[in-house]
């Protein structure tokens, strides 16, 4: 297995996972609530006032988000083969977390578009291989 081959097909999986596009009526991609959320978070605690102290904790939510991302970018070895499986779960949890409670309205199912369903299926099937990968290659 080439480190290369792996390097090119994590980041084919973790810019999938970015262009994933929400299925509510605004169909943003998840780098655009990554930005907005870091920006109102950075923005919260920068212009906080004596009076106001309300800081967006979606905010905070965020950072685990990127440092998940980082971890499943950098992690490639054998030995960091269940930090990958743990990473692809958390990232997996994280896409149903934001698709589950929108399933219970009817017409979201039918708003499930192309770009939804391409870069999530992209996500999944790179992010399995990736992990086949790292688990079939037992050398340390």
């Amino acid at each position: 297995m080439s480190y290369m081959k792996l390097s090119v097909i994590k980041i084919i999986s973790v810019l999938s996972f970015l262009m994933i596009c929400s299925v509510e009526r605004d169909d943003l991609p998840v780098f655009i609530y990554i930005f907005w959320g870091l920006f109102q978070f950075i923005n919260d605690i920068v212009s906080l006032s004596f009076s106001q102290h309300t800081i967006l904790w979606e905010g905070i939510a965020i950072i685990p988000l990127i440092g998940t991302l980082y971890v499943f970018l950098s992690a490639g070895k054998y030995k960091d083969r269940y930090l990958m499986l743990l990473c692809f779960i958390a990232l997996l949890s994280i896409l149903f977390s934001l698709m589950v409670p929108n399933i219970f309205y009817k017409d979201s199912i039918s708003k499930l578009r192309l770009s939804f369903i391409i870069p999530f299926l992209i996500f999944v099937i790179s992010s399995i291989y990736t992990l086949i990968l790292v688990f079939r290659n037992n050398k340390k």
